[in-house]
């Protein structure tokens, strides 16, 4: 059965409500107006004022129609709450066709409103939530906020999420007088009937969706598809991804399920629309398959993404929030708010986080609700047991077997940007008699390409060949940074990329420098750049060897493994 909901689709009452006609087997989402002809069965609206806006409209489309009813709210005049009740009755009254079902929270708003109504009330009975031991949360009705237990850093706002997730996680308390409304809410939330921690999910194993954000580079999606390969060797959870990087293909290649995404950015269109119409298709896609948990990997959660988990109809979905750390320290702090939407961050360490000086690290989050956080181990795609050997690595990628060859890695458009390095690099390398190899990203621009510069290879993922090289000069972003420094023992040198949108890559190449296992290439001065670059190609022409920190191998895996404990 299809139930088009009316009212506010946010609303935490409204919710409960809700999720009571989805127990029954229906699929509930809002709708903004009534056409006889809608593909619904029925209509439900969520409070009296949502009635008897479209009241008209609901009559003559001749579909059932379910109204929850309400006590007054601390804003409402009493005067007029009964006035709005007695002209709900004057209006069934008079359209003995429509065949409405009244309900209540309760049995005294049932019994106290039918005075009013002049109609039997059926209560609503209380739904099924899932979640393991109830802590105490306390719900400040004046700053529509929820504190979770004792620390009030442990706040959200009192619509964040889902009100389903809420009472799984929560029995609700409010030490100041409330109005009959929010009492009769915390009353039917607290009464919610509660079962053992079990998956949602309609599929076995599980369904997790990964949202993968259209990155400077392939950072995010590289994560992602570590920790996504691991739960599918463990057959824990069957992955699908949502994305909106130009990279989908690899994903596909990997043989993942991929839903492909245009930002509005993409479609060149207004943002304020394309976020109502995404939240709409992530909230369609909720319904439709229920996955057992959402894992975002970025800096700002999106708001359709956070909207769709609270809309009417959604099922409680559990929110991870892979979030690297390393901002640059002028990134806005108040992202990091987005942790009270979600039930579980995950920080991957970095080698350089001790250098870190962004707003993970001195930011206090005011809002972080009822979320979890944990640091992993630094993650990565590729493990030293993924490698090929020198020999391997140069046979498939072409390259002479004895020839002093160097990586350049930098790392999506990154070779326009750095023209004139590159200029330096291969005029250097050309009289050191050092061999280059670019790596092209399946992001790159293919205008950047030069049919007269340096061979390029492009593959999928890069780590695999590494043994192939002498030495390497990369940006440092988080994969490049980490893979490179573990996975290898040869000269390297990093050109940090400084970009707005990315993480803090100077301080990481600086950091490298400082403990001995790599040198930086000087943003500007030109005979600077050339001493680093002498000193650099000298060490490739010996073949010399640097000291590298150990990356634990099986992060990805450990990071997967704590996933799938909490959609069980």
């Amino acid at each position: 059965m299809k139930i088009g909901f009316i009212g506010d689709a946010f609303d935490p009452t409204a919710q409960l409500f809700a999720a009571h006609m989805t127990e029954l087997g229906a699929e509930v989402f809002p709708v903004h107006s009534i056409n006889s002809a809608e593909a619904v069965d029925r209509y439900a609206c969520g409070s009296t004022e949502a009635f008897l806006a479209i009241a008209s409209s609901l009559i003559s489309a001749r579909k059932p129609v379910t109204l929850l009813l309400r006590r007054r709210a601390a804003s409402e005049d009493q005067v007029e709450f009964t006035r709005r009740l007695q002209l709900l009755a004057a209006v069934l009254s008079n359209a003995p066709q429509l065949e409405i079902t009244l309900m209540a929270l309760n049995d005294a708003v049932a019994k106290t409103l039918k005075l009013i109504v002049g109609r039997d009330i059926t209560v609503l009975p209380p739904v099924i939530v899932t979640g393991g031991e109830r802590q105490t949360a306390i719900l400040d009705a004046v700053a529509r906020t929820i504190q979770f237990g004792d620390d009030a850093s442990c706040t959200c706002d009192a619509d964040a999420v889902s009100w389903l997730r809420v009472s799984a996680k929560a029995r609700i308390v409010a030490p100041k007088e409330l109005d009959t409304h929010n009492a009769d809410l915390i009353a039917y939330a607290n009464n919610c009937t509660q079962r053992a921690a079990q998956s949602v999910a309609r599929y076995e194993p599980p369904l997790i969706l990964f949202i993968v954000v259209n990155g400077v580079g392939l950072g995010h999606l590289t994560r992602l598809l570590a920790i996504a390969e691991q739960l599918r060797k463990s057959a824990q959870a069957r992955v699908a991804f949502w994305c909106y990087s130009r990279a989908a293909s690899i994903l596909e290649a990997h043989g993942f399920e991929v839903i492909q995404r245009m930002t509005w950015q993409h479609l060149n269109v207004e943002k304020s629309a394309w976020e109502v119409w995404e939240t709409a298709d992530f909230a369609r896609l909720f319904r439709d398959f229920a996955p057992a948990g959402v894992v975002y990997d970025g800096a700002a959660v999106p708001a359709s993404l956070t909207n769709a988990l609270r809309m009417v109809g959604t099922p409680p979905i559990a929110l991870t929030w892979l979030r690297r750390a390393m901002w640059q320290n002028h990134t806005n702090p108040e992202y990091l708010q987005a942790a009270q939407h979600c039930d579980l961050i995950i920080e991957p360490d970095d080698f350089a986080a001790t250098a870190d000086k962004g707003p993970t690290t001195w930011q206090q989050t005011s809002h972080r609700g009822s979320a979890e956080f944990l640091r992993v181990p630094a993650i990565g795609l590729t493990t030293k047991s993924d490698m090929l050997t020198r020999r391997q690595a140069r046979r498939k990628l072409g390259l002479q077997l004895r020839k002093r060859t160097c990586l350049i890695s930098l790392g999506g458009d990154a070779f326009g940007r750095c023209a004139t390095a590159m200029q330096l690099i291969e005029e250097t390398a050309n009289t050191a008699q050092i061999e280059l190899v670019i790596a092209r990203s399946p992001l790159a621009s293919t205008a950047d390409q030069d049919s007269n510069g340096p061979r390029s290879i492009s593959v999928f993922p890069l780590g695999r060949y590494l043994s192939a090289f002498d030495g390497i000069i990369s940006a440092a972003g988080y994969n490049s940074f980490h893979e490179m420094l573990a996975l290898t023992d040869v000269p390297l040198m990093f050109v940090p990329t400084i970009h707005a949108r990315l993480d803090d890559q100077n301080a990481r190449a600086e950091f490298a420098c400082e403990k001995g296992w790599s040198l930086s290439l000087p943003q500007s001065g030109v005979s600077q750049q050339r001493d680093t670059l002498a000193k650099f190609w000298d060490a490739v022409s010996q073949r010399s060897k640097r000291p590298s920190p150990e990356m634990d191998q099986t992060s990805a895996r450990k990071t997967a493994d704590l996933l799938a404990e909490r959609i069980r």
